[in-house]
């Protein structure tokens, strides 16, 4: 049995036809799995803003009760502690942790800094698609192509915001075992 030139015509639209519902089909795939990393990336964004939001706030609390548990001790009616805790090399000391604290709370302020995060412009979009005639396959490339760049680039972001939030939580770390140290020495000043 010969096939006729029409039914070979047809057999070849046909398998275009798959072949063209396939590509709709893989791009689609490709457009929803970048919507799912694009909804990570803000997931992450929102994490670490959190982090640094509650790394600022304790700083901010510690900072606050080193500062008044200082003050009271230089308050003391008794000269002697005064003399002891002003040491030179103690009030240093105490200096560099206050120093550390309010360098890790402007590290953390600036990675809450606002950013310019990026997304579809959805005007630039709706102009491309009313330009001609597009297909699936164009809009989910378009698509594709935006979220591709815009992931990258709010990537990007979050990287300079984790590595703020890291230098705030180095410094805090350091400030507080310094802090340690300084308490651990008056106390035994003191004793």
């Amino acid at each position: 049995m010969e096939t006729t030139k029409v039914e070979k015509i047809e057999l070849t639209k046909t398998h275009e036809n798959i072949e063209n519902q396939n590509e709709v089909e893989i791009a689609k795939i490709i457009h929803d799995s970048l919507i799912m990393l694009n909804q990570i990336e803000w997931q992450r964004t929102h994490d670490i803003e959190s982090k640094a939001t509650g790394i600022v706030g304790f700083v901010g609390v510690i900072f606050s009760l080193t500062i008044a548990s200082f003050s009271t001790i230089i308050s003391s009616p008794e000269n002697t502690i005064q003399d002891q805790i002003l040491i030179d090399t103690h009030l240093y000391i105490f200096i560099l942790i206050l120093v550390l604290m309010v360098l890790s709370i402007i590290c953390g302020i600036i990675a809450l800094n606002v950013k310019n995060w990026e997304y579809t412009a959805l005007d630039k979009f709706i102009k491309f698609c009313n330009e001609g005639k597009k297909t699936k396959e164009d809009i989910y490339t378009k698509l594709t192509d935006e979220n591709i760049t815009n992931i990258n680039k709010n990537c990007k972001l979050n990287d300079q915001i984790a590595n703020w939030l890291k230098y705030s939580y180095y410094l805090f770390m350091v400030s507080v075992i310094l802090l340690m140290y300084y308490f651990v020495q008056v106390l035994y000043m003191l004793r």
